[in-house]
């Protein structure tokens, strides 16, 4: 494997062919292995058996050929979930980069302590829980998140906030949190099962909305592309294929060209991940030319 070099310009660093931006000292790939599959969780809408197929599929041997495959493919980073795998996959000579979640409802020494476990595990970076982090600022406001954002700013460990919802992201905008970066769900509407919960009767705490049955996570995305280009700070988005209902080139291009996210995380089966690795280093070129928000990482 080739070594994390200068590549693509002044926006971009490359690894293994794919264009990479930074988060704090790391090097990070344009597209990211969201690890939900590494721990069996897959967003099966309606349908019950999906879960159980996915866990099947999903042997420890498919898990390390997958991340065997990411890596290959220029994906050098993996999101939230996944660090047992992650973990075996290193020590058997993998290179693949970790970022992991934090409670944002921990307080006092067990934050600390949970902000230093995440230091000593050899992350290059950690993130509030979003749907953690979305009932807290939703129940009690910003302040608990100020706190989480606060305390982790006084390590040497990149803090990042999640969520799903708009409001979470405004409220630390506003308040000026020492955030590094944000984990923001983001895809477009129009795809099938999006429709039974249209935009208009939508509340932004999505799972609060009448009807949402696992379908949606980015309840107004042209509020999300208005907001964030006044915001400065690194923005990975997630959950850009609306967990597979939206097609690939598709959706990763809403999310790097038209939306402006410095990076997208995608779950993928191992036979997704040349395809969708291809699309980004084919989109980006592109986005290079039609961003309408600069890279911010």
């Amino acid at each position: 494997m080739d070594d994390t070099k200068t590549g693509r310009g002044r926006f971009h660093a490359d690894f293994n062919g794919m264009p990479c931006g930074k988060l704090g000292k790391a090097t990070v790939s344009r597209l990211v292995f969201d690890g939900s599959p590494l721990v069996g969780n897959v967003h099966s809408r309606d349908l019950k058996y999906v879960r159980r197929l996915a866990q099947t599929y999903h042997t420890p041997e498919c898990l390390q050929e997958t991340l065997r495959l990411a890596e290959a493919n220029g994906i050098n980073t993996v999101l939230g979930w996944g660090e047992e795998a992650v973990a075996r996959y290193n020590a058997s000579g993998g290179k693949m980069q970790f970022i992991r979640r934090l409670s944002p409802a921990l307080e006092g020494g067990k934050l600390t302590e949970a902000i230093q476990r995440n230091i000593d595990s050899g992350a290059i970076a950690q993130f509030t829980d979003p749907c953690e982090t979305d009932e807290i600022v939703r129940r009690h406001g910003i302040g608990q998140i100020a706190k989480v954002v606060e305390e982790a700013a006084r390590f040497d460990l990149p803090i990042g906030v999640g969520a799903w919802a708009m409001p979470v992201v405004l409220a630390c905008a506003s308040a000026g949190l020492p955030l590094d970066f944000y984990v923001k769900s983001f895809h477009a509407d129009g795809y099938p099962t999006s429709r039974p919960t249209p935009p208009e009767v939508r509340d932004e705490y999505i799972q609060r909305t009448p009807g949402y049955f696992d379908n949606i996570w980015c309840a107004h995305p042209e509020q999300v592309i208005e907001t964030f280009q006044s915001i400065t700070k690194p923005w990975l988005a997630t959950q850009v294929l609306a967990a597979g209902a939206i097609d690939s080139r598709a959706g990763l291009t809403y999310a790097l060209e038209q939306g402006g996210a410095d990076f997208a995380a995608v779950a993928m089966f191992d036979f997704l991940i040349a395809g969708n690795a291809e699309i980004v280093k084919r989109v980006i070129p592109r986005a290079d030319q039609k961003r309408t928000r600069p890279w911010r990482a």
